[in-house]
């Protein structure tokens, strides 16, 4: 079958692609993925860097979205040296958020889908997290389930046996009253306080947030 792509969108020959790149950086550039990802948005803001069958986001877009999360993060007590387990399949979520967590000075620790109960217990205990953000179900696996298993106050506030586990937010509202990434982005979006720049080194105040308490869960 003939190649139907016209000119302009075909691939640039490697060496050619490959001279660009030595130009444009000739020497090594220590840069923070978060700070990486602010430059190219700068230079290319409209251009796609997710394509889903449902969703398209610029770098503008994830960017902006990256930074409504990280503010809301910071509200539920993230600090620079936290981690977070992200449960997520290959979902358009998942960039934003990745983004937002180094914007704070966290990691991000990624946590294959297919793990059951234990297996995700392990890594929660293993990497000691400060929050765990998760899909409610993927290809026959709850997730919520396995929390229930695993910690079974987690809607209530209490996340025992994770000394530093201090929060769970899951993708969608599958159970009400949890707490959902939406709900982190809203709180983000309503936070006038700047973060610090893409690249610096986060220096943020002790948290004053407390733990919700859920409807139907006893307050201490």
């Amino acid at each position: 079958m003939p190649d139907m792509a016209s000119p302009a969108d075909r691939l640039a020959p490697y060496r050619e692609r490959r001279a660009l790149l030595s130009a444009r950086y000739p020497s090594w550039i220590a840069k923070t993925m978060d700070a990486h990802l602010a430059d190219v948005a700068a230079r290319h803001p409209t251009r796609p860097l997710i394509l889903t069958d449902d969703v398209t986001l610029s770098y503008a877009d994830v960017v902006e979205r990256s930074e409504r999360i990280a503010k809301g993060l910071r509200r539920l007590g993230v600090r620079a040296g936290d981690r977070v387990a992200l449960v997520l399949a290959n979902v358009s979520e998942f960039a934003p958020l990745a983004f937002a967590i180094w914007r704070l000075g966290a990691a991000a620790i990624p946590v294959n889908y297919l793990f059951r109960a234990k297996e995700i217990a392990y890594v929660i205990g293993q990497s000691d997290c400060r929050l765990v953000v998760t899909m409610s179900s993927f290809r026959g696996l709850d997730y919520l389930a396995a929390l229930d298993e695993i910690v079974p106050g987690w809607q209530c506030g209490d996340f025992s046996p994770f000394a530093n586990l201090s929060a769970v937010a899951v993708l969608d509202e599958a159970r009400t009253g949890v707490l959902t990434l939406g709900d982190i982005e809203t709180r983000g979006a309503a936070d006038s306080t700047p973060l610090p720049a893409s690249g610096a080194s986060p220096t943020m105040p002790p948290s004053s947030c407390t733990r919700p308490v859920r409807p139907g869960c006893p307050r201490a």
